[in-house]
């Protein structure tokens, strides 16, 4: 509309103006001609009147169009401002959206730095706790360390020991068994912790059968009877009455204040066998 309204009034100020220069060319050419007659002076007043409507025109159309213009400035200043004040309002409510957005975030990372701090805390005082413990466990296991140490030294000096007596043993051995080499060794026996009971009889059978040596060997099958040398404990006298070569028989001949309330008595015998020559 504003548009159709300044191209009208374009067109009739250019008419206006054509149909004016075209008057004043002709007034000049009557002027030439004739500058007293009736036509000069109505062309004159028309002129002038010309230049009246026309400067009335012009004041009009300049108030109409500066009126059109305010009204044009004002829409579009209206427009703008609407579309401005839009703008603003929605940028507004985007800013306010992200600084809400924001402080939502800082909330939710405060939190959880707040969790993390008390997290933290909670696992520095296991930590602690872990490392009070480790040290309690460590010094629990020097201490160990320490006496399996001690213990260690202990049993490796039992083991020594033993290592020695079982080198002793060896060396008995070997000694033993030097030792049977000699014959006359071979035939000598050694019993020891013999019980002697006393009987109405006064005689106590003893069978070579039953005996063993200090060694913890039986006594050979002899084919003659062997010599016997008897050592009674303390607080008795016995003595051999015969020898067989299956057994012997022993008696007690005299007894000591030291066994008068005993009526069994250890002792110890010595076999000395040699065999018979044919």
């Amino acid at each position: 509309m504003n548009k159709i309204f300044l191209i009208l009034v374009f067109t009739l100020l250019l008419a206006f103006i054509i149909f004016l220069i075209w008057n004043i060319i002709l007034f000049k050419k009557n002027i030439k001609l004739n500058k007293e007659t009736t036509e000069y002076l109505e062309l004159k007043y028309q002129l002038q009147f010309y230049v009246a409507v026309f400067s009335v025109l012009i004041g009009v159309f300049t108030f109409l169009g500066y009126s059109s213009y305010n009204e044009i400035v004002e829409k579009v200043t209206h427009e703008i401002s609407e579309k401005t004040k839009d703008t603003l309002e929605a940028s507004k409510k985007e800013i306010t959206r992200k600084i809400e957005s924001t402080q939502n975030e800082l909330f939710k990372i405060a939190f959880e730095n707040e969790r993390i701090k008390e997290s933290n805390k909670s696992i520095l005082e296991n930590n602690e706790k872990t490392n009070d413990r480790f040290y309690q466990l460590y010094n629990q296991f020097l201490s160990l360390n320490k006496e399996l140490y001690n213990s260690e030294k202990q049993l490796q000096s039992q083991i020594d020991n033993v290592n020695n007596a079982e080198k002793d043993v060896v060396n008995i051995k070997k000694d033993v068994e030097e030792i049977k080499k000699i014959d006359f060794l071979n035939q000598v026996y050694l019993v020891t912790d013999i019980y002697y009971q006393e009987s109405q009889k006064g005689l106590d059978t003893v069978y070579f059968k039953n005996l063993k040596t200090i060694s913890g060997n039986k006594l050979p099958d002899f084919s003659n009877p062997p010599s016997i040398t008897i050592s009674p404990y303390q607080g008795v006298q016995l003595a051999i009455q015969d020898v067989t070569k299956d057994y012997f028989t022993i008696y007690m001949w005299t007894k000591g204040s030291w066994g008068e309330e005993k009526t069994s008595h250890k002792y110890d015998i010595l076999l000395v066998y040699k065999e018979s020559v044919k």
